[in-house]
């Protein structure tokens, strides 16, 4: 001992320098402590994450505040730049709260595992910096806009709303749940990328490079910008959250863990968390709400088989250390948690609650409900919600549900739906959206503000490209982004009383779940989602005073639009909304309290985008923006500031403070500036796009026309339509060439043309249909299409023929406007639409014509009258004006009435279009208001102006029914039916004459019955008994032929109710026989939460393993009684079960022997074991065996020494995780050598085998026990080492190692000792032996009483420490014995366990 006090004098007298600050001193920022201690690395021993332990504590004097900080192993101090594994920094991260003077005092503490102990002074002063301490001034934070640094740390504050600490203003989030593997990144460092574990999954974020700016960060030259511009991208576009998992071993992924391996648990991969933390730094700095999701349902019981041990703790720390300091996040307990017991979640919670030094915001994500979660029963303050509706209509209820059961509970939660709409599609892409982004808008977004959640972030399913798993370009959601921003704006824009108000939907006329809605803090403020417009009441019963109404347009953004104002003291309408009047929208109705407004944020405009090209390397750029504010507070100043948000170079402004300001370039490319006003109190901005290119012109793509849309008849079985397309370029690339090319894109039956390369051609057809022909042009460089649709009928005279406009155009106030719109107006402006029809190509004579217009853009604020008049032919659609345009003819037709937005209006023109030829037509109004609807020009095909005619000469062939079956659906299933809507089509062309459709839903293949309801209608309602993949069929015939179509709905089941049963098999026995037999009682117990409906809890006794048979007495009951026969060591297990859920517990029972002498068993536990995968090694929980392509080895040691010679030894496993599922066969070798470590074997390094001593062949079932006879192998007390193999085969299987949580499972050797009464003395460590440990002798009496008495030979004068243990694994002192003057040791225990007891003795 003189030696190793002498060593740690040494270690205390080099103590280190004072620590390192760095960062910016102010209030929010990050202040960074850096000391020099121990060199170390991450593979060193010992292990630098687990045996030292950094902990600051920061102390504020004028507050009374003070912060315990963990901090953690830096390797070199710079490791996201040098890669470094090894070095002699320590750091410790703060962000302080106050400003004024904070003190620290650092303590470093060393010993086993004692970064993972509990209390403050574990282990020893690990020397260097322990008990260093200083000081440190903090000034006020400097910093504005979206960072957070100015608004300070987001918190839980009793409400359904974090606060920020600094501007005391309410969070409502919008921003990314995907992809859940952000950071499975190509630039940051670690072996995840080349370790054949879904490394297609590992992206370089190549799209969002563009989105990286000059002053942004990078590491190691030039990596990270693809991640760093995809922050950059989101924070543009308005977002203020995204999330990702940091530990996705075993789950979909695989390639996202904090370790240096992914079998390691206990060493971080330093530098590969140091980029980690440069991205959550520049998402802080841009105000990035970090979600960190710490787990999956694939690996939640993976550390410390759930419990909160040496694994789980020191994964939490870490995550604490490094990344606590940041200002807004939360930290989530795991994705779709339910396997874990409820005391397993609660100690989680509790963990971060009593180590995170800021209480930042905890959650849990839903697998289970964990409703017995809320209030006082675990630290959680708020919750993560998955849903599984396609259509996001779940969200609205299910958020509800679980901020009143909160409240009920005692605390209120912070509600977000971090995963909305179901597992395939949730928000789709822009290249295939369906209705995902309205639907997404009005019951995903808005459908959780007007529950009173928190907000929203977007999950992108697994179906389509950029999926939850593959996404890299966020640009690829780009038209949703917008509806986002305008909902974060709505509340930060304005003063909403929002954290006071709650839902209140009874309060608005035609409320529901997916209705209209209500928030609302009465007689204050009110929030009204109208979901598809109209007008609506108000209830303002029981209210005073007036109400100022005003609208915001969720679709498109922008200002609030001034409504009626609104008396309290009855239910009031709210008007119509300004326009687009059958859309949704939000009324913001507020008190103006007796005629004070409230203060509103300053109305910004940047202006209108620009472009400009840099004449002798620079430009400027004149910016036409505007400000202007209501003037409240009173006194206050509007301030206008403009700032660069992104671009290739830096901007120079003639003014910053000037809304009419010039901006100055001097590089081209793409940038985006900003306009920003306060009042001092709320602010606002605006951003112009301003693209600069060279001196010299860019290439831009070809001009492309297909021509206009087309008719023909087939004759002879074929038809021919000459094709009269145009494309034109601007002559670069420079030398290039421009090549076009017909194609087609849809239709029932291949198109021959002519000369595809021409854009002159003609197309011939061979079967009825609608075809869609694209005409496309490249330079080589660039390239454009368009396209042009031709309807064939069938031949015969007979039959339908749709004609698409020819020639459309409007003129206004006399001038000619050719574009995608058709106008009518008689106000100020006189707008006129003309259109003309070619139907040369049908079969006439006609029985009846009808036009049809579409409505698209401007709708009427009210009613409007429409008259449609012959006219000639004389004009063209080019050049048609006042002075040329043909006069009006005959009133073919009229209407009047309201024209809701996408209505199609019908007029019946067959007093004039009778037979084949060319038709034109004048559409005038007599109304003040104007209208909009799609030319033949616009981009919507179905909107465009058609003219349907039906011929009456000879019978056409009848065709099949078009049977549409609708878009794929999915639900959820919560065990009750669940109905979903179908929109199914169906057409035919009346033949044979006389016939009806008829239609038939039936279910082709699913687990359940499916009922429609009707059956026999195209649009229905399917309900379903049973989660699970359904196909439906749609048919449809007309008596003579029939055709169908399928459509797949995915039922999931959702938020599952049902909790796994609590078990306890009661604690470990023992009995000595008496006579051939002895019983015990049991004394176990189960409990269940009564789900599912109905069920009964049944429990069961069982017998795991040992030497003989058990007889329970009732083996139903969870107390009973156990009789034995057999001496030995026996695992019994009570299992639990409410018919779906099922668990258990292990006991052991030692039964003795009755008979005096014959040697006492021993149960030696492994003191090392580990397992190989092609020759890396992995130290867990597991045992791990299989030869195939993944080589795994186990090894395992035991140290006999001091028990002296054993007989019938015998080597135990345990199955544990994977069973064998078929027949394997294992091999135990001795190893051939004893000096290897749990911790640092390797295939290089590990013993070679020696002579084989068992050999097991057979299945390995759940929880079965091997034994291996080696008594050829272990004999005399010493230490014994072990191979296990498997024959070559596709099998695998798992045992339980002397880590495992289930502690009778570990493995054991079991023997009985040669002399009676013996128990081991484990000899001390080191080369020294002052106590003579080595040459000891000692022996074990037990008199009449029971006590037992420890004789022991020793050193004359020593003093030793007496440990107990009953199962060699946990000691506990029970005092000290000093030798007497010949050596002689005596300790006596009064009062020992019954059963077997061990005894050692070991130096004070």
């Amino acid at each position: 001992m003189k030696s190793l006090v002498f060593l740690l004098a040494m270690i205390m007298a080099s103590s280190a320098a004072a620590a390192s600050l760095s960062g910016e001193l102010r209030k929010w920022h990050k202040v960074t402590l850096s000391f020099d201690g121990p060199n170390s690395s991450e593979s060193a021993t010992p292990n630098p994450f687990t045996n030292y332990r950094l902990d600051v504590t920061f102390r504020h004097a004028a507050s009374g505040k003070v912060y315990r900080v963990p901090g953690y192993y830096a390797a070199d101090g710079n490791a996201a730049n040098t890669s470094a594994t090894s070095g002699d920094v320590w750091r410790v991260h703060f962000a302080p709260d106050e400003t004024g003077t904070w003190t620290w005092n650092a303590s470093f503490r060393s010993g086993s595992n004692v970064a993972m102990a509990d209390l403050p002074d574990a282990g020893s002063s690990a020397g260097f910096f322990d008990g260093d301490s200083g000081s440190f001034p903090i000034s006020a934070t400097d910093k504005t806009g979206r960072d957070f640094r100015g608004k300070g740390r987001l918190q839980y504050v009793d409400k359904h709303h974090l606060r920020f600490a600094e501007s005391g203003r309410y969070f409502m989030k919008a921003g990314v749940d995907a992809p859940e593997n952000l950071l499975a990144y190509t630039d940051f460092d670690g072996e995840f990328k080349t370790d054949g574990r879904e490394d297609d999954y590992v992206r370089p974020y190549t799209p969002h490079i563009q989105d990286w700016s000059n002053g942004d960060p990078v590491w190691q030259g030039s990596k990270g910008k693809g991640l760093i511009g995809a922050v950059n991208y989101l924070a543009d576009q308005g977002l203020n959250a995204f999330s990702f998992l940091t530990m996705n071993i075993d789950g979909d992924d695989k390639n996202v863990y904090p370790y240096t391996s992914y079998g390691e648990r206990l060493r971080m991969d330093v530098s590969k968390l140091d980029q980690w933390e440069i991205v959550f730094e520049h998402g802080t700095r841009n105000g990035m709400y970090l979600h960190f999701k710490t787990q999956e349902t694939e690996n939640e019981l993976m550390l410390d088989s759930g419990n909160l041990g040496n694994q789980r703790k020191l994964y939490y720390r870490e995550l604490i250390a490094r990344f606590g300091h940041h200002l807004a996040l939360n930290w989530n307990l795991g994705e779709e948690i339910n396997g874990a017991s409820l005391q397993q979640k609660q100690a989680w919670a509790q963990y971060f609650y009593d180590n995170d030094p800021y209480r930042h915001h905890l959650v849990i994500h839903n697998g289970a409900t964990h409703y017995n979660m809320m209030g006082d029963a675990s630290k959680l303050t708020g919750f993560s919600l998955q849903l599984n509706a396609y259509d996001f209509t779940d969200n609205f209820a299910m958020t509800k549900d679980y901020i009143d059961r909160s409240v009920a509970a005692g605390k209120p939660w912070v509600v977000a739906t971090d995963e909305p709409g179901d597992s395939r599609y949730s928000l789709r892409p822009d290249s295939d959206p369906g209705t995902s982004h309205t639907d997404a808008r009005k019951d995903a977004l808005w459908g959780n503000i007007m529950a009173g959640g928190a907000g929203v972030e977007f999950y992108f399913g697994y179906a389509l490209e950029q999926s939850d798993l593959t996404c890299d370009d966020f640009r690829s959601r780009h038209s949703f982004w917008p509806f986002c921003r305008t909902a974060v704006q709505f509340f930060e824009n304005n003063d909403i009383p929002f954290d006071e108000m709650s839902n209140a939907n009874s309060l608005v006329s035609n409320n529901g779940n997916n209705a209209n809605r209500c928030l609302a803090k009465p007689g204050d403020a009110y929030i009204v989602q109208l979901r598809s417009g109209g007008s609506h009441t108000l209830n303002l019963s029981g209210q005073s005073g007036n109400f100022r109404v005003r609208w915001l347009d969720p679709r498109n953004g922008g200002a609030l639009i001034s409504g009626p104002t609104l008396s309290g003291g009855g239910t009031r309408n709210l008007g119509s909304p300004p326009d687009s009047t059958g859309s949704d929208w939000i009324a913001l109705v507020e008190s103006t309290s007796g005629g004070t407004p409230t203060n509103e944020a300053p109305v910004v405009s940047a202006g209108s985008d620009k472009s400009a090209s840099l004449s002798g390397g620079t430009v400027s750029v004149t910016l036409n923006g505007s400000a202007s504010d209501d003037g409240l507070p009173s006194g206050s100043t509007l301030t206008r500031t403009w700032s660069r948000v992104s671009g290739p170079a830096a901007v120079s402004f003639s003014s910053t403070t000037s809304a009419s300001t010039s901006a100055t370039f001097t590089a081209a490319g793409v940038y985006v500036l900003r306009l920003s006003a306060s009042d001092g109190t709320l602010n606002s901005s605006d951003e112009v796009q301003v693209t600069i290119t060279e001196g010299q012109p860019n290439n831009q793509a070809p001009q492309v026309t297909a021509g206009p849309d087309r008719s023909a008849t087939l004759s002879s079985g074929s038809a021919q339509i000459p094709l009269a397309g145009s494309a034109s370029d601007d002559g670069l690339p420079t030398g290039s060439t421009l090549a076009v090319s017909w194609s087609s894109v849809s239709g029932p039956a291949s198109v021959t043309f002519s000369n595809a390369a021409s854009s002159n051609s003609a197309a011939t057809f061979s079967a009825v249909g609608t075809y869609v022909l694209r005409l496309t042009a490249t330079d080589g460089s660039l390239s454009a299409s368009d396209e042009t649709t031709v309807v064939i009928s069938s031949s015969g005279g007979g039959g339908t023929t749709v004609t698409v406009a020819a020639q459309d155009a409007f003129l206004q106030n006399g001038s000619n406007v050719n574009n995608a719109d058709l106008r009518v107006e008689n106000s100020s402006r006189k707008r006129i639409s003309y259109l003309q029809f070619d139907t040369s190509g049908s079969s006439g004579p006609f029985t009846s014509a009808t036009l049809t217009i579409t409505q698209r853009g401007d709708v009427p604020s009210g009613k409007m009258q429409l008259r449609l008049f012959a006219t000639s032919n004389n004009w063209n659609e080019a050049t048609i004006t006042g002075s040329n345009a043909p006069a009006k003819g005959a009133e073919v037709a009229a209407y009047y009435g309201d024209i809701p937005a996408g209505v199609a209006l019908n007029f019946d023109v067959s007093s004039v279009v009778t037979a084949p030829g060319i038709y034109s037509f004048i559409l005038d109004t007599d109304t003040s208001r104007d209208v909009t609807f799609a030319s033949s020009e616009n981009t919507l095909l179905s909107a465009r102006p058609v003219l349907t005619t039906t011929g009456s000469g000879g019978a056409p062939a009848n065709a099949a029914p078009v049977v549409s079956a609708g878009p794929d659906r999915s639900g959820s299933y919560r065990n009750e039916p669940v109905s979903i809507p179908i929109t199914g089509s169906a057409s035919d062309d009346g033949l044979p004459q006389g016939s009806t459709l008829s239609l038939s839903w039936t279910m082709v293949s699913g687990p359940a019955p499916v009922s429609f309801s009707p059956a026999n209608a195209a649009a229905t309602n399917a309900t379903f008994n049973a989660a699970g993949s359904y196909v439906l069929r749609l048919s449809g015939s007309d008596g003579a032929l029939a055709s169908s179509d399928q459509m797949t709905i995915d039922v999931v089941a959702d938020i599952i109710d049902n909790e796994i049963p609590t078990v306890s098999a009661g604690p470990d026995q023992a009995a000595t026989l008496s006579g051939s037999a002895v019983s015990i009682a049991l004394n176990g117990s189960a409990s269940d939460d009564g789900q599912p409906a109905g069920s009964t809890l049944v429990t069961t006794w069982s017998r795991v393993s040992g030497p003989g048979a058990v007889t329970f007495a009732d083996p139903a009951s969870a107390t009973t009684t156990a009789t034995f026969s057999t001496a030995g060591t026996y695992v019994l297990r009570l299992t639990a079960s409410d018919g779906e859920l099922s668990e258990s517990d292990e006991m052991s029972v030692v039964i003795e022997d009755a008979a005096p002498g014959g040697g006492s068993p021993v149960t030696f536990a492994a003191t090392h074991d580990a397992y190989t995968e092609n020759g890396s090694r992995f130290n867990s929980s597991l045992l791990r065996l299989e030869n195939s392509s993944r080589k795994r080895i186990i090894y395992l040691q035991f140290d006999t020494r001091g028990v002296g010679a054993v007989t019938a030894p015998e080597l135990k496993l345990t199955q544990s995780d994977d069973v064998s599922s078929g027949s394997m066969t294992l091999r135990l070798y001795a190893a051939t050598s004893n000096s290897w470590t749990e911790s640092t074997i390797t295939g290089t390094n590990a013993p070679a085998k020696g002579p084989q001593l068992a050999v097991f062949t057979g299945d390995i079932s759940k929880g079965k026990v091997l034994s291996f006879d080696v008594s050829s192998h272990v004999g005399a007390g010493a230490i014994y080492s072990f191979i296990l193999e498997a024959d070559s085969s596709s099998l695998d299987v798992s045992f339980a190692s002397a880590e495992n949580s289930a502690t009778s499972a570990r493995p054991s050797l079991i023997a009985t000792s040669s002399a009676a009464g013996a128990a081991p003395l484990l000899p001390g460590a080191g080369a020294e032996d002052p106590g003579g440990f080595a040459s000891m002798l000692s022996s074990i009496e037990r008199d009449a009483a029971g006590q037992i008495t420890l004789t022991a030979s020793g050193t004359p004068g020593y003093t030793y420490a007496v440990q107990r243990s009953t199962d060699l694994i946990e000691w506990f002192p029970m005092g000290l014995a000093e030798a007497d003057a010949e050596g002689r040791v005596r300790f006596e225990d009064s009062a020992p366990p019954q059963g077997s007891a061990y005894y050692r003795l070991t130096e004070p």
